[in-house]
């Protein structure tokens, strides 16, 4: 189902910060050195596919914006994704609205043009899913994409999302309007898998 073996992920303290290892990528805390490179990853076609507001270009002050987020990691966390080999930073993902009571997260992933299309995102969403099941100890992680970004709806199905429901003509694209889908995958779906 995924690019590397699900479920075989190693989490580590590496130097005060949390690491997850997978074959191909890591996920780890985000580094002042990221910021700038976030930047170089968001051209306006990139824009368009992971950001539901207008396509405009960040303003100058973005990174220090970013980089000065109050941290929660109870309600949300993000990872910078890294290249085993060489240690490349090519994007970042995280979780942003758990529902505790209700053991639910919503999950997001963007990855830099240059390193996508090649596996790297499929394996951090699996890295990411393996650690909110088994450490977060989550039942469910959703997220949702659009249906001009057909490439996310086939990483996530290869992931063991399903299809839970569709927001007809939810963004204005390039001249048309497109559905946002909604994906889901519960606990046991992804142990089982």
């Amino acid at each position: 189902m995924c690019a590397t073996p699900c479920g075989r992920s190693t989490f580590t303290l590496k130097k005060g910060l949390s690491m997850i290892d997978g074959t191909r990528v890591r996920l780890r805390a985000y580094g002042k050195s990221d910021y700038t490179k976030i930047l170089d990853y968001l051209d306006f076609e990139t824009m368009k596919l992971y950001r539901g507001e207008l396509p405009l270009p960040p303003p100058l002050d973005y990174e220090a914006k970013w980089a000065a987020q109050e941290y929660k990691p109870n309600s949300l966390y993000d990872w910078a994704i890294e290249t085993i080999d060489g240690g490349h930073y090519i994007g970042g993902c995280g979780y942003a609205r758990v529902d505790w009571p209700s053991r639910v997260a919503e999950i997001n992933i963007f990855i830099g043009k240059p390193w996508r299309a090649q596996g790297y995102g499929r394996e951090a969403v699996s890295l990411l899913l393996d650690f909110m099941f088994k450490q977060m100890n989550l039942n469910k992680v959703f997220l949702k994409t659009w249906t001009f970004n057909p490439t996310a709806v086939r990483c996530y199905e290869r992931c063991g999302f399903v299809h839970e429901g569709r927001l007809r003509q939810q963004i204005f694209r390039d001249g048309d309007y497109h559905d946002q889908v909604v994906m889901g995958l519960l606990r046991q779906e992804w142990l089982s898998a």
